[in-house]
């Protein structure tokens, strides 16, 4: 039965293709972030997805100000990671925590590139920041969950997704990511429970097509 359930939620596999590419010129953090990019080699099921949300529009948080003329230095960071300029990223990242130290998607965007670099100590501990300074939002810790996933963390991964259920009870997503931890951590019936609860959510906003 859950297998049936798990299957019905991720279309079969979480596991993303594995593209080999050859990066002739690139730098060692370019070739890391091609490889991430493309095998989602930091963990068995999110590496791809983590990666991508580094480069995505991260939705605007409630941040009191704190994120205030920071927009459009976030945007020039994501594009820069989206077509490899990684140095460039880099260097937007330092002036980013110089200038928004509080803004929680720049301080998201920093934890993704850290775990992406493979600097899992700073990518926690900005994780935890965000969380901390946005915790009635449901981004950071889904993030910090999806951070754990990666480091086969499942018991801490579940936490995170416990939390995010806890501000939005809705979430899909969190659902079926909650049922994978729980799953990985042998305890099935929950993982059934939750791959059940997402299925009967998965609509809206947060549609989750995996």
């Amino acid at each position: 039965m859950l297998g049936s359930v798990r299957e019905s939620r991720s279309g079969g596999s979480r596991n993303p293709p594995r593209k080999p590419l050859l990066w002739r010129n690139a730098t060692a953090d370019e070739r890391a972030f091609g490889q991430l990019m493309h095998s989602g080699s930091l963990g068995t099921r999110c590496g791809a997805r983590l990666v991508l949300l580094a480069v995505a529009v991260l939705a605007p948080l409630e941040t009191s100000g704190s994120c205030d003329g920071a927009e459009q230095a976030i945007s020039s960071t994501q594009s820069a990671l989206a077509s490899g300029q990684v140095s460039v990223a880099l260097t937007g990242l330092t002036a980013l925590a110089e200038s928004h130290p509080n803004c929680v998607p720049a301080i998201l965007l920093r934890a993704q590139v850290a775990a992406a670099r493979g600097n899992a100590s700073e990518a926690e501990r900005l994780y935890a920041r965000a969380c901390q300074l946005a915790p009635s939002r449901p981004e950071p810790f889904f993030e910090l969950g999806i951070f754990h996933d990666s480091r086969q963390q499942h018991g801490r991964a579940a936490e995170q997704f416990r939390k995010v259920l806890d501000i939005t009870p809705g979430d899909p997503q969190a659902w079926d990511y909650l049922g994978l931890s729980l799953e990985a951590l042998g305890e099935f019936e929950k993982a059934e429970s939750a791959y059940r609860m997402g299925l009967a959510r998965n609509r809206g906003a947060r549609f989750d097509p995996m």
